[in-house]
Order: C-alpha cells, then sequence, then structure tokens
C-alpha cells in the first residue's frame, strides 16, 4: 500500500526519470554543455515541427513511469515482488553490518603495522590496499 501511494504521488507530480544520466554524465565531462533550464534531456524521439514554427519531440513513455502507474494501482509483477523482496533481504543484511564491521576492524588492526609519516601510509596502502579490499567484501 506506501509503494501505491508513493507511486501515485510520483505521477501526479509529473516527476520524470533520466534513465540515462550516465550518458549526460560522460558528455558534460568530454565538454558538452546540458543546458539545466528544466527541461529533460533526452537522446531519443520523433522531433515534430508545428504549424506555428515550434517544435517538440514525441517520445514513448519511458518504463520507469509505465511501471510506477502500474504501481499507483496496485498492479505488481512477480519480478516487483521478488525485488522488493530482494530489497527487503539487503535492508536486514545491512543493519547487521556494524556489528560484523567492528569484529573485522578488530582482527585487522592486530595486523596493521604501525605508521608515523605519510611516506609510510602510502607505501604500506600501495602495498595491501586491495588485500584489505577484499577482506572487507568477501
Amino acid at each position: 500500500d506506501k509503494l501505491k501511494v508513493l507511486a501515485s504521488k510520483c505521477i501526479a507530480f509529473h516527476t520524470q526519470t533520466i534513465n540515462a544520466y550516465n550518458h549526460f554524465l560522460l558528455s558534460d565531462l568530454m565538454g558538452d554543455s546540458i543546458p539545466l533550464d528544466g527541461r529533460i534531456p533526452v537522446n531519443r524521439g520523433v522531433m515534430v515541427r508545428h504549424k506555428d514554427g515550434t517544435t517538440t519531440y514525441i517520445m514513448e513513455e519511458f518504463e520507469e513511469i509505465k511501471t510506477l502507474r502500474r504501481w499507483s494501482k496496485g498492479q505488481f509483477l512477480d519480478s516487483d515482488i521478488k525485488e522488493g523482496q530482494k530489497v527487503k533481504e539487503l535492508k536486514n543484511l545491512i543493519k547487521g553490518m556494524p556489528k560484523v564491521l567492528k569484529e573485522v576492524y578488530k582482527d585487522l588492526d592486530k595486523h596493521l603495522p604501525k605508521i608515523s609519516n605519510l611516506i609510510e601510509l602510502k607505501k604500506f596502502v600501495d602495498e595491501n590496499l586491495c588485500n584489505y579490499i577484499r577482506i572487507l567484501l568477501f
């Protein structure tokens, strides 16, 4: 019910998503100017010229908006339910992480050398960072 209400609010406020935001980030980093004037940047659609000379783009509705519309009607696919269950499982896993990390840090502290300057720190990080990341992730 909560998801249904939130989806309804998104549609009511004409919320739009930029599903290819990473393309815009890369374009910006490469020097292309992306206007931040309220228009939703899109890289698809068919341009239509009106009788008065103005143009507009017509495109299919974004998949995210279709999904929000379905959810607002209380219509959930099996895949939506499975994804929701995965999110709940991850949420529970994340709740338990502080305790696990405290134990990992205690163990790591026993094995870390005493570092007295930045040169020693750089050398240590260069030599060992990947190993410690593997330990933390697995």
